[in-house]
């Protein structure tokens, strides 16, 4: 019997990491026995790379959020105990409105970019705590999750950012993770002339361990971004051994120069350890293409 195709909204959810363990393994069962979730998932991981690059993102960001914070009120004056079916379903019709049209659509994905605590809470729903528990079988896969998220001043909150997102210098930015086992991890840069840094730990020379859990790096604090304009990568490396910057800085060079220097190119440096990168793009504060559109 063929299992019926996860929605988009649960391929949503699994692409931002707010999938529970159980969830995200059933998901993976679903995608290996559907080439069509696949599809659908790197569709719709396309389109949340889409909605940053937007230049009414800001504008788009103001008017959606109040609108989903006010239908949030309104329907939980509607729904006396909501599940999570029905607040699915609530929020996928929601997407489909025609006043939305293309770029509304897109402003669906908004709101799974900011951090879970700032969304509307559900009183009947409380959020889970941040321990992290298995349920049933553990995961296939016990490779770490890492997400990024910048601040920028000015705005009421942050967000989390994705593959091609436009930052501005002054940006603070943080890291976040998810982990079932324990890792040494390290964060490097490297911009479009092949200089690298270490961005985490802050100017260190060694990789740091992480423990099984979510967490943040840095852990108390967050960074901000230079002057630099242009294009960076951020790459997030881990490993079950501890490693030097050293190591991960004759790679750099090495995939820097492989990629023609072009580091659209560079998507993992070969090492002792596993690779996920982000490549960003740096642009000034003013510049009219981010200009917010008017309505």
């Amino acid at each position: 019997m063929q299992r019926e195709c996860p929605s988009r909204w649960s391929l949503d959810r699994l692409h931002v990491g707010d999938a529970t363990p159980s969830e995200q393994a059933q998901l993976d069962r679903q995608r290996e026995d559907c080439p069509d979730c696949e599809e659908t998932l790197r569709a719709r991981k396309e389109r949340f790379a889409q909605l940053h690059q937007h230049h009414g993102f800001e504008a788009l960001l103001t008017r959606e959020t109040q609108r989903h914070a006010a239908l949030t009120q309104r329907k939980a004056e509607e729904i006396k105990q909501p599940t999570v079916l029905s607040w699915t379903a609530w929020f996928a019709n929601w997407s489909q409105w025609a006043g939305l049209a293309t770029v509304g659509g897109l402003a669906v994905f908004l709101l799974f970019l900011r951090p879970p605590s700032e969304l509307p809470q559900d009183p009947h729903n409380p959020p889970k705590q941040e321990g992290m528990t298995f349920q049933g079988k553990k995961p296939k896969t016990l490779q770490p999750h890492f997400r990024a998220l910048f601040y920028r001043k000015g705005s009421p909150y942050s967000r989390w950012f994705h593959n091609g997102q436009v930052l501005f210098p002054g940006d603070l930015i943080q890291f976040s993770y998810k982990t079932f086992v324990s890792y040494h991890v390290m964060i490097v840069g490297c911009n479009k002339r092949g200089e690298s840094y270490v961005i985490v730990p802050f100017q260190g020379k060694r990789s740091v361990k992480i423990q099984a859990g979510k967490g943040k790096l840095p852990n108390t604090d967050s960074l901000e971004l230079d002057d630099y304009i242009g294009p960076e990568r951020f790459f997030f490396l881990y490993a079950r051994r501890a490693f030097s910057f050293q190591d991960v800085e004759r790679a750099l060079k090495k995939a820097y120069l492989q990629a023609n220097k072009d580091l659209r190119d560079m998507h993992t440096l070969q090492g002792s350890w596993q690779v996920f990168s982000l490549l960003v793009h740096k642009r000034p504060a003013h510049s009219p293409s981010m200009s917010p559109q008017q309505p």
